[in-house]
């Protein structure tokens, strides 16, 4: 009878450690999914500034901008001619990194200067 109870005692444990092992390893398995599954999320226009529309998921995505903005994430304005050149040249480049290309007759950065 006491082999008997060892035998049970032995199944006993060896059990519980093969739950807690189930129950570890499904623990580790629900992390690793929850991980994926928020790098698979959807991006939304605000990635983009709601100045675009977003493609792709959260972790990689490129914006599709509105006309007159760009970068990465839309969070550029583009220049405009008449804004940035004082109407005497064409812009090139964001309002931040802007170039006019000015008229025949205007000089200067923003072709503010009459030659």
């Amino acid at each position: 009878m006491n082999a008997i109870e060892d035998v049970k005692n032995e199944l006993n444990k060896a059990v519980k450690g093969l739950n807690n092992t189930v129950i570890d390893n499904g623990e580790k398995v629900s992390n690793a999914i929850a991980d994926l599954s928020g790098g698979l999320e959807a991006c939304t226009a605000v990635d983009c500034n709601n100045r675009g529309a977003c493609l792709g998921t959260k972790k990689n995505y490129i914006c599709a901008c509105h006309l007159g903005y760009s970068g990465k994430n839309c969070e550029d304005t583009v220049c405009d001619s008449n804004r940035d050149c004082n109407g005497r040249g064409i812009c090139l480049g964001t309002t931040s990194s802007l170039t006019c290309l000015c008229n025949l007759g205007f000089t200067g950065h923003r072709c503010e200067r009459v030659i």
